[in-house]
This record gives structure tokens, sequence and C-alpha cells, in this order.
């Protein structure tokens, strides 16, 4: 009886699995980045929204304008038309407390369902 010559180097179904356990580990590595692309263009979004109100907020709080209660206001040019903001102020409380205005800003993206909320109280 004959012995088989010894054999070096890889099958063509050795390689093929190789391939194939290689090409699923790039396929997951492809599918992490895009996840973390989409949440990273969320958060930017959010946070655009976000300093908006903020900023709407302490351009009220630094004016002197008098603040008519209760009173809503929709402004729907800001951030190139992107976003609609709403600025609605109240009064939460009775005399003597009547100069204290509750401010809040509302933020919503246009081409997404993001909303963003911003309030502080003001006196005068």
């Amino acid at each position: 009886m004959k012995t088989p010559p010894s054999q070096s180097g890889f099958s063509a179904i050795e390689l093929l699995i190789t391939l194939l356990i290689g090409f699923l580990f790039v396929m997951m590595g492809y599918q992490l980045y895009a996840v973390s692309i989409q949440g990273s263009g969320d958060a930017r979004e959010q946070s655009k929204l976000s300093s908006l109100a903020y900023e709407k907020l302490r351009t009220i709080q630094s004016t002197t304008v008098a603040l008519t209660c209760p009173s809503t206001v929709v402004d729907s040019t800001i951030d190139g038309g992107k976003s609609t903001m709403t600025t609605t102020i109240t009064c939460p409380y009775a005399a003597p407390l009547t100069s204290l205005k509750l401010v809040v800003v509302k933020v919503k993206a246009n081409n997404s369902q993001r909303e963003v909320s911003h309030a502080i109280y003001v006196s005068r």
C-alpha cells in the first residue's frame, strides 16, 4: 500500500471560507460606521436647534421690551427656513408676582420630528 504524498498549502474550500469570514467582518464594520455617522448627524442637528433656542432666550432676557402676557410668537424664517421657532410667554403666578413671566422657546426642525425646548423666568 502506498502512502499519499504530503500536501502543502491551502485547499480552495479553506480559502473560500476565509474570504467569507473576512467579508462578514468588513460588512459588520461598515454597518457600525454607518450607524455612527447617522448618530453624529442627529446629534449635530439637535445641538444646532438647542443653540438657536438658547440664543433666542438670551436675546429676550437682555432686551428691555415689555413682554405681554399671554402671547405666542411663531418665527418660521430661522436657519434659512429649515426650522420653526415658537416663543410662548405666560404669567404662571398671580399677584404680587405679576411681573414674573415664563418664556418658553421651542425650535422644531422642518425636515425631521426633532424639537428642542428651553425655558426661563423673566422679571419685568
